[in-house]
């Protein structure tokens, strides 16, 4: 995977599900946690996520999400598998557990750490959301088996998405093409990804 396609993958892999957080926070504070991040201060917002008054504010689930989608930006692999392995002593509801957990897998699928993204993948087989499990088994065997054989489906749902999810499964498309090696059908697909991301004017 280039890396102008696996920049674009972990900034999607952002983007998807994180209102789950955005709702439970306050302008102003979301404002300035966008903005770390945006400029990556990591080891200032870090500090804020860690500070008695951001553990007063905000319940527990929401900051360390913030922290894992920090180490995700920061590409790195330990820390994110750290934050996973923190999130599984929770009691955390499905909901919590499908947006964790999905979110992690992916990131691994993406880097190609095929060790960590088999666990965060085998935690995702415990939960009771079918389509989470399908789209994460497809997700794993197009980036970490190479191969294609959910394009099939993956092209059925690509009818029933928008916005971000979209154009992920544009470029998952483009990966199965790829892994057939038909480029022509891949630059298509790659094309039609970077498409859907660029802001509507």
């Amino acid at each position: 995977m280039n890396m102008a396609m696996k920049v674009m993958i972990l900034a999607i892999i952002i983007t998807v599900g994180i209102q789950i957080v955005f709702r439970l926070l306050s302008n102003k504070e979301f404002n300035h946690i966008v903005e770390m991040l945006d400029i990556g201060e990591y080891e200032e917002l870090d500090k804020r996520l860690n500070s008695f008054y951001y553990k007063l504010i905000f319940q527990p689930f929401n900051l360390e999400y913030m922290k894992l989608n920090s180490y995700i930006l920061q590409n790195d692999d330990n820390k994110v598998h750290e934050q996973f392995v923190n999130f599984t002593k929770y009691r955390l509801n499905e909901a919590q557990k499908s947006e964790v957990f999905a979110k992690v897998c992916s990131y691994f699928v993406t880097n190609g750490n095929k060790e960590y993204a088999k666990e965060a993948l085998d935690k995702i087989d415990t939960l009771k959301d079918e389509k989470i499990k399908s789209s994460s088994h497809m997700v794993y065997d197009t980036y970490i088996n190479k191969g294609s054989k959910y394009l099939d489906d993956a092209l059925k749902a690509i009818e029933e998405t928008d916005g971000a999810n979209r154009a992920m499964m544009q470029l998952l498309i483009a990966q199965m093409y790829k892994n057939k090696g038909d480029m022509a059908k891949a630059k298509e697909f790659e094309s039609l990804g970077k498409d859907t991301l660029k802001p509507k004017e």
